[in-house]
């Protein structure tokens, strides 16, 4: 049996220069496609420089290459806010087909590592001292391991680039639907 999968690739060098041109309409058009079709679909020309994305690359290499015991210091689920170095097998999924009625799902561990950052926030800020869900400061490797031009200022830059992609993409997927335009 043969299937085929054709997963959009989508430009969105348009919207990013002119929201309410008719280059960009074509890019709205393609994306409401792609969301209702496959559900969804790649970038390009998002605006995020190839250099930030070697960067962030290789800045991951260099974490993800140190002793056990020192991303270990950095456990995120020690930290507020979840913050830091997630822990391979940590997280896992039950896979509830496949098992025979009445016996349990089948546990998939994933198998991944992870470094979580997000808007950095100090323990006295309300939404951290709320409690709220991965709201908190950042933790970072000693500048002994890694020196900050590499990790953290990388990291940092490209949290900012993501952040506002982000609300690229809200917006543009909020231009596909029935309800007028959005500010994200």
């Amino acid at each position: 049996m043969h299937s085929s999968f054709y997963l959009p690739l989508v430009n969105i060098t348009p919207f990013l220069d002119d929201p309410s041109s008719p280059a960009a309409q074509q890019v709205i058009d393609d994306v409401r496609r792609a969301c209702q079709s496959t559900g969804f679909f790649q970038m390009k020309g998002h605006g995020v420089p190839l250099k930030l994305q070697k960067s962030i690359l290789a800045a991951a290499a260099k974490f993800f290459a140190l002793p056990m015991e020192a991303k270990l210091a950095l456990d995120a689920r020690q930290n507020v806010g979840f913050r830091g170095y997630d822990v391979m097998e940590t997280q896992s999924y039950e896979l509830e087909f496949g098992a025979p009625q009445g016996q349990e799902a089948h546990v998939v561990r994933d198998i991944k590592e992870g470094f979580f950052i997000s808007s950095d926030l100090p323990l006295d800020h309300p939404r951290v001292r709320e409690g709220r869900f991965l709201q908190g400061p950042n933790v970072w490797p000693s500048k002994e391991l890694l020196a900050p031009q590499e990790f953290r200022v990388v990291l940092g830059e490209y949290l900012s680039e993501m952040q506002r992609l982000s609300r690229v993409v809200l917006s543009l997927v909020a231009a596909t639907l029935p309800y007028g335009p959005a500010s994200v």
